[in-house]
């Protein structure tokens, strides 16, 4: 992993959703890749809907090869045992022999069931690194099974536009199958986030504000949007105007609420005469995938750590480690001239439930 730019604390999210599987015959659901350096990389990509209105959401998990694998033991003082790491060879991972306390650091599955003492199903419980785990998901899930799943959130750009990842941690199969038209059934969509607020500001025409805010990452500083509807409760509403008055920019907190996947309607367009518009340019997506806002934890206010001063120093850095890659490529390139011409190259509103439903 590369050396940090900055010191600033890294920014976590984490979400989890119930709901059923769909994407799974999608040509992109399952790759094998070599990566640039000649290693094995695989990745998944599937949606899970929630519920019976709106989009459903992506889901992706990506692993590759590596050196090293780590076993962990958690802390249990009252029993005078220590936390602890254990590191095995890659290619070891499936043969070591785990000590008692000790468990893999992975992915936590459920997508097989056995049946249990009473003779009911229950989950088959696995642990896998991301490499392997990929290629268990795509051999087991399903489309329309019901799942739970848990995992982090990760903000970044690409190509001028800002995006957020739902990286899995855990996929089960849930023990009731979600039923949207169930008297009882409650949407399960959550997510926390840490966050730096830049702004608020309301937007008349959607009827709900809209939050500018920052998540510093390992080597990144994101600009990230999140909304708040004051129509939900009277409690979000007061949440939406202290927010207004009463936060400073660069303020830091752990925000939490919900996601929903919004369709994007497409403005018409009078006929000029000239035939059908270019699909090229057409919108690629037509789900915006939006975050609400509905509660802060007050005990995270920072106003000390994130300062305007603090990030503008981190952005610089990130800038000119950027310009210094461009200029090292560029010093390379120079160097190949001479001698070869024709090489162009190529282009908590979660929960800390973690039993497997």
């Amino acid at each position: 992993m590369a050396n940090r730019l900055f010191d600033l604390p890294q920014q976590r999210g984490q979400f989890q959703m119930r709901g059923v599987v769909s994407g799974v015959q999608r040509n992109n659901f399952y790759q094998e890749k070599k990566t640039k350096n000649g290693g094995d990389f695989r990745s998944v990509f599937f949606q899970c809907r929630t519920g019976k209105d709106g989009a459903p959401h992506n889901v992706s998990l990506n692993g590759m090869t590596r050196d090293k694998v780590y076993f962990s033991r958690r802390e249990d003082k009252a029993k005078g045992i220590t936390k602890d790491t254990k590191e095995v060879a890659f290619k070891d991972r499936n043969t070591f022999v785990c000590p008692d306390g000790y468990n893999l650091i992975g992915v936590h599955l459920g997508l097989e069931q056995q049946a249990s003492a009473d003779g009911k199903p229950e989950n088959i419980r696995k642990t896998m690194v991301e490499y392997d785990a990929c290629k268990y998901i795509a051999e087991n899930i399903k489309d329309d099974e019901s799942v739970f799943i848990k995992g982090s959130t990760e903000f970044s750009s690409y190509q001028g536009k800002h995006q957020v990842k739902f990286v899995p941690n855990q996929i089960s199969l849930c023990k009731v199958p979600v039923d949207f038209d169930a008297d009882d059934f409650e949407e399960t969509a959550n997510w926390e986030q840490f966050m730096v607020f830049t702004g608020i500001q309301f937007d008349k025409e959607l009827g709900e504000a809209i939050v500018s805010a920052k998540i510093v990452g390992y080597n990144t500083i994101e600009d990230a949007v999140f909304y708040i509807d004051p129509n939900r409760s009277d409690k979000v509403k007061k949440l939406m105007q202290s927010m207004k008055n009463k936060l400073k920019p660069y303020t830091s907190f752990k925000a939490s609420g919900y996601m929903k996947g919004v369709e994007k309607v497409e403005e018409v367009v009078e006929d000029d005469g000239w035939g059908e518009s270019n699909a090229m340019e057409r919108q690629s997506s037509p789900v915006e995938r939006k975050m609400y806002i509905t509660g802060i934890d007050s005990s995270t206010f920072d106003t000390d750590t994130y300062t305007e001063e603090a990030m503008a120093e981190a952005q610089a850095k990130i800038v000119a480690n950027e310009q210094a890659k461009v200029d090292f490529g560029s010093k390379k390139n120079a160097d190949k001239l001479p001698f070869d011409m024709d090489d162009w190259g190529s282009a908590s509103a979660v929960s800390d439930d973690d039993s497997w439903v």
